[in-house]
């Protein structure tokens, strides 16, 4: 049908206004009903090969602009070899002489310079500048296209493989909005039921808005509400329960008389209380102006349980950060429970009496450490330092293990962990890549590729070796709630006993294979 409407509106005006003229209403509304989709579908094409074409324009401007900088700088220098056997035979005749007199006069400065040249004008050094002047290009002549154009246009598909590019572009458009409400937050980790604070600004890139209102508040509690909005409500047919639950939510909003153009302000400081109900939430902040809605930003926050480890626990290499960072979670350094090795804290003294507890069947949490700490860890460590190179990002995501209930269980991290990264990672462990029972696991593809445990519980002798190289202490001792919450778990995780699932698989004498399961409890298992 709307083939044959969208063909007979292509016809001549001629053709047209007579049979509008002598149509009922009915029909004159479904033909324009027709003609305002076809125009709909006709202009949403043209806006979708506009932004591909104005995409593609970027990348291939930034392309041609780098590819003619690198064949400007490099210069092919012919006979490497010779050249190398060249400066090889000159710096051994003359051990003791410097660069300039022994070196130059067989090589030369000039093809020297064009070796480095060369050396430099890489793949990925090219990618490298190529997005250089791509974010250079978009800040200085597309920023005000491109927002109106991902703003005019709904992605949609029924495909489950583009799921993440719908979540991209959304955050695109999200982030490119004219007004922007925006929070300044030191973590995106809080502790339910206690409050998140942050500043508040706002980035308006349009015209001046008046009585401009700002209101933040989590996205599953209720828009909050004036007092005598509050006094003509009728709650007679609720249950006291649920109207003293309304009063538990959080809500924060301010009113800005006026917000000029084209600049951004600082607009107060945000309080509200955080979800009672551990996981992700979603920060909500909804900008009004004139009574209408202009612009909404959120921010995805992870809320963990409140961290408390109320045991005993004996304390390695004591520092005064590790005790009020234990202090914070509520454990009660001492003479007895598991033994906790402080960051930083693993040298020759301490390694002496941990190899030793461990030799008596107890457990020991060694806490973040460096590189040149790997010699004194009780079994032979390999310690990786995590380097982030350009093209390159490290990776981290939990097991199905469950000992750190503060973080999710089979994911990849995003934003749980950020506060407390780790410098280094046990890239092996007793000539093994792994710890027999990983618990969060870090990897890193190419250029530099490695994969290592973060987090980590391993079998030494009579006793369990916990190691943890997220850096809690100092983040802990000042509040941090990722800090104290993990913090929390691992105490609990060394000192409680845990009930664990194990499978034992055998053949029946038909050749069926057969698996068995049993629960048992252990301690840092």
């Amino acid at each position: 049908m709307l083939r044959e409407a969208a063909g007979f509106l292509e016809g001549t005006r001629s053709q047209v206004l007579p049979v509008r003229r002598a149509s009922a209403a009915p029909v004159r509304l479904t033909l324009l009903a027709c003609l305002c989709w076809v125009r709909t579908a006709e202009i949403t094409d043209c806006l979708v090969d506009l932004l591909i074409g104005l995409v593609h324009k970027i990348n291939a401007r930034a392309e041609r602009r780098v590819e003619g900088e690198l064949i400007d700088d490099l210069k092919r220098v012919r006979g490497k070899e010779g050249i190398l056997f060249r400066i090889a035979e000159a710096a051994v005749a003359e051990p003791e002489g410097t660069v300039r007199k022994v070196v130059f006069p067989v090589a030369g400065e000039a093809t020297l310079q064009d070796l480095v040249r060369e050396a430099k004008a890489n793949k990925q050094t090219f990618r490298h500048r190529v997005r250089t002047v791509l974010a250079s290009s978009y800040s200085a002549y597309y920023r005000r296209m491109l927002p109106s154009l991902l703003g005019a246009l709904d992605f949609r598909s029924n495909s489950t493989c583009i799921a993440g590019k719908r979540i991209a572009v959304a955050e695109m458009k999200r982030a490119n909005q004219t007004v922007l409400p925006m929070l300044r937050l030191d973590s995106l980790v809080v502790v339910a039921g206690e409050f998140v604070e942050a500043p508040l600004f706002v980035a308006n890139d349009g015209a001046a808005l008046d009585d401009v209102e700002i209101e933040a508040r989590f996205a599953n509690t209720s828009p909050p509400a004036g007092l005598s909005e509050l006094l003509n409500l009728d709650t007679s047919a609720l249950a006291s329960e649920v109207v003293t639950a309304r009063f538990s939510e959080s809500a924060w909003a301010i009113l800005m008389p006026r917000l000029e153009a084209h600049r951004a302000v600082p607009a107060g400081r945000v309080v509200v209380a955080a979800p009672h109900v551990p996981g992700s939430h979603d920060l909500v902040l909804r900008l009004r102006a004139g009574g209408g809605a202009v612009a909404e930003n959120r921010y995805t926050l992870h809320v963990v349980a409140p961290p408390a480890a109320s045991l005993p626990v004996q304390v390695l290499g004591d520092t005064a950060v590790d005790s009020q960072a234990l202090e914070r979670v509520l454990a009660s350094p001492g003479q007895s429970g598991p033994t906790i090795v402080g960051e930083g804290c693993l040298d020759d003294r301490t390694a002496k009496e941990v190899a030793l507890r461990l030799d008596h069947g107890e457990v020991v949490v060694v806490l973040a450490q460096s590189v040149e700490a790997a010699e004194h860890y009780p079994v032979p460590v390999t310690l990786h330092p995590v380097e982030t190179e350009w093209g390159s990002s490290v990776f981290h995501f939990t097991t199905d293990h469950g000992a750190l209930p503060s973080l999710p269980r089979r994911n990849v991290l995003v934003a749980e962990d950020s506060t407390i990264q780790a410098r280094c990672v046990v890239a092996r462990i007793d000539g093994a890549p792994f710890p027999d029972t990983p618990v969060v696991i870090a990897y890193k593809p190419v250029p530099g590729a490695m994969a290592g445990a973060v987090v980590g519980s391993h079998e030494v002798g009579k006793g369990r070796l916990i190691f943890c190289q997220y850096r809690l202490c100092n983040r802990a001792a000042g509040g941090d709630g990722a800090a104290r919450a993990l913090l929390a778990d691992l105490v609990r995780w060394a000192a409680l006993p845990r009930r664990r699932l194990e499978v034992e698989e055998s053949r029946l004498a038909d050749g069926r294979r057969v698996a068995r399961y049993s629960h048992t409890t252990a301690v840092a298992r």
